[in-house]
C-alpha cells in the first residue's frame, strides 16, 4: 500500500471533516487518476456498509475513508495493470451489468399491473363465444384492413338482429367451436391468448366485443356469463375403461361393472378398497384412486363438472361416462383461488410464455420515443422493393445491391439512422422464412425488430449517465471482480506458492 500511495500520478484531495462529509452534495472528496470520487459516491458507499461488523470493529467515516482509500488504490493497481481487457474480466462484469440493468429496462409500473390484473382475472370464470376469421400475424396492413372490414360488416349485422350462433356456424373459421355455435364454454386467466381473454374479461354479459385481433386473426366475443373461480379439487375415482372403439357386449360388461361397484359402494365398502380391487387406472389405483388436483379445463369436461358439483368431502358421484369410458368419483378436497402473495410466483412464470410479457418492455419503447423526440419515415421502406428479392426469404440476399440506399428512416434523441443501417441489419439478421411469408412482410418485421432494438441499446447506453444509483452498483461490482483479481495473483497465489514463508509461519 506505501508504493500505491506513492505512485506517480495519484492526487488525492481528501475533506475528513465529519461536518462536511455528511452535508456533501457533488464536491470532489478524492481523485485517483481518471477516477474521481465525489463526497456523495463515498457517503453511499459508507451508509451501505456501515453496519457491516460493526458489533466487533465499529468504523468512524475517517476511519472507513482510509479503508476506502486502500480499496480503489488497489483497484487502481488493477487497472494499471490492464486487468479490466482480459477477456475473462470483460465477459464476468458484462454479465453482471447485464443483470443489474434488466429492471432499468422495463417498465415495472406495466408489469406490475400485468400480474395485479392477471390476479384479479384469476378470481374468476368467463363463459363465452366467438366468431372467428383468419389472418396471418404477420399480415400486410392491406390484407389487416380487409378481414377487419369483413368482420366489422358481421357485427354490424347481428347488431342489427342476426343471429351470433348462426353467424358463427356458417363463418367462423374455428371450426372447434363453430358446430356450438362460436361457444367455448368457461374458463380463466391464461386458458386464452392475451387479446382474445382481455376482451372476454372486458365485455359486459349478453353483450359484444369490437374486432379483436390476435396472432390467429379477428374474432368478435360475446360473453355469456361470469362467475368466481372454483378453484382446484382433488378427488379420487373409480375407473372402468369403455372406449367408443370397443365391442357393444364389452361396453355392456362395462356398464353392468360400474354399477355393481357402485352397489357395492352404496352398502358400506370402503371406496378405497372397491378401487384397488377394481379400478383400471391402475397409475391411481394402488393409491386408493387418488389424483393429482386440477382446476378449470384441466380434464376431460364430464369428469370436470361431476368433480366440482360434489359439495362435502367424502361425498362420491354416481357412474358416469366420458369418451375414455366410466368413472366414479368421490371429493378428497376442495382447494380456493390462493392468496396474492401466494399466487404471485405461478402468475409470473405463466405470464414468461405468454404475449402479455412484453408489456413491460413495450410499455417503456413508448415512453422512450416520446422521452428522445423519436421521428420516423416508414414510406422509405418502399426502396427497397427495388433492390430486394426472393432470395431473402432464403437467407441469401447481397446487400450489395442496396448500396445506393441512404435516406433517413428515423431520429433518436438527435441521431440519425439511415437506410444504410438498416441494411446492415437486414443483412446480418437475414435467415430462411417460412413459406407464405413475402419480402414486404419481412421487411417490415425486421424494421421494427431494429427500431427497438436501437431504442433499446440506446437506453441500456444511458444507464449510468441516467440513474445515480445504478452507476454506483456497477462500479461496485466492477471494483469487486478487479479486487478480486489483484489480490488473487498477488497475495493468494503467491502465498499458497511460498513453501519458506509458509514454514517459517508456522
Amino acid at each position: 500500500l506505501e508504493r500505491l500511495h506513492m505512485k506517480k500520478g495519484i492526487l488525492f484531495f481528501l475533506f475528513v471533516q465529519f461536518s462536511l462529509l455528511t452535508n456533501a452534495q457533488n464536491d470532489t472528496l478524492l481523485i485517483l487518476g481518471d477516477d474521481v470520487v465525489s463526497s456523495q459516491d463515498f457517503l453511499a458507499v459508507y451508509n451501505k456498509n456501515k453496519n457491516v461488523g460493526k458489533d466487533i470493529d465499529p468504523k468512524t467515516p475517517q476511519e472507513y475513508l482510509e479503508l476506502y482509500i486502500n480499496f480503489k488504490l488497489k483497484v487502481k493497481e488493477a487497472i494499471d495493470m490492464g486487468k479490466d481487457t482480459l477477456p475473462g474480466f470483460v465477459r464476468e462484469f458484462s454479465g453482471y451489468r447485464a443483470q443489474l440493468a434488466k429492471p432499468y429496462l422495463v417498465d415495472k409500473k406495466a408489469e406490475d399491473e400485468v400480474i395485479a390484473e392477471a390476479y384479479e382475472r384469476m378470481k374468476q370464470e368467463v363463459r363465452a363465444g366467438h366468431i372467428m376469421l383468419d389472418l396471418p400475424a404477420d399480415a400486410l396492413p392491406a390484407d389487416t384492413l380487409s378481414v377487419y372490414n369483413k368482420i366489422l360488416k358481421i357485427r354490424k349485422e347481428i347488431i342489427a338482429g342476426a343471429s351470433f350462433e348462426e353467424k358463427a356456424k356458417e363463418i367462423s373459421t374455428d371450426t372447434y367451436s363453430a358446430v356450438k355455435g362460436g361457444d367455448l364454454g368457461y374458463f380463466t386467466v391464461f386458458n386464452m391468448v392475451y387479446p382474445f381473454e382481455s376482451a372476454a374479461y372486458n365485455t359486459p354479459i349478453g353483450e359484444m366485443s369490437m374486432p379483436v385481433r390476435s396472432q390467429y386473426g379477428y374474432h368478435l366475443v360475446k360473453v355469456y356469463d361470469r362467475r368466481a373461480n372454483r378453484g382446484k379439487v382433488r378427488v379420487a375415482q373409480i375407473y372402468v375403461a369403455s372406449g367408443d372403439k370397443m365391442p357393444e357386449e364389452k361396453k355392456a360388461e362395462a356398464e353392468r361393472k360400474v354399477n355393481e361397484i357402485y352397489t357395492q359402494l352404496t352398502n358400506g365398502v370402503e371406496f378405497e378398497l372397491l378401487c384397488k380391487q377394481y379400478s383400471d387406472d391402475k397409475s391411481s389405483s394402488s393409491k386408493g384412486g387418488e389424483m393429482k388436483p386440477f382446476g378449470l379445463n384441466e380434464m376431460l369436461y364430464e369428469f370436470q363438472e361431476e368433480a366440482f358439483s360434489l359439495k362435502n368431502v367424502g361425498d362420491y358421484t354416481k357412474p358416469f361416462k366420458s369418451e375414455k369410458g366410466w368413472h366414479i368419483v368421490k371429493l378428497l378436497e376442495k382447494i380456493p383461488v390462493s392468496s396474492f402473495e401466494d399466487s404471485e410466483k405461478t402468475i409470473k412464470d405463466a405470464i414468461k410464455g405468454d404475449v402479455r410479457s412484453s408489456k413491460g418492455v413495450n410499455s417503456l419503447i413508448t415512453r422512450l420515443k416520446k422521452e428522445y423526440g423519436f421521428k420516423e419515415y416508414t414510406k422509405r421502406l418502399r426502396d427497397y422493393s427495388k433492390v430486394m428479392d426472393n432470395t431473402f426469404l432464403e437467407g441469401k440476399w447481397d446487400a450489395q445491391k442496396a448500396e445506393s440506399l441512404s435516406k433517413l428512416l428515423f431520429v433518436l434523441d438527435g441521431q440519425k439512422f439511415t437506410q444504410k443501417e438498416f441494411t446492415a441489419y437486414l443483412a446480418k439478421n437475414q435467415r430462411r422464412t417460412k413459406a407464405n411469408s413475402t419480402v414486404e412482410k419481412e421487411v417490415n418485421k425486421a424494421y421494427n425488430s431494429w427500431v427497438n432494438t436501437t431504442i433499446m441499446q440506446y437506453e441500456n447506453s444511458k444507464l449510468e449517465e441516467k440513474y445515480p444509483e445504478f452507476k454506483l452498483l456497477v462500479n461496485e461490482y466492477r471494483d469487486g471482480i478487479l479486487l478480486f483479481d489483484l489480490t488473487q495473483e498477488l497475495v493468494w497465489d503467491k502465498a499458497s506458492k511460498d513453501t519458506t514463508g509458509l514454514k517459517e509461519f508456522y
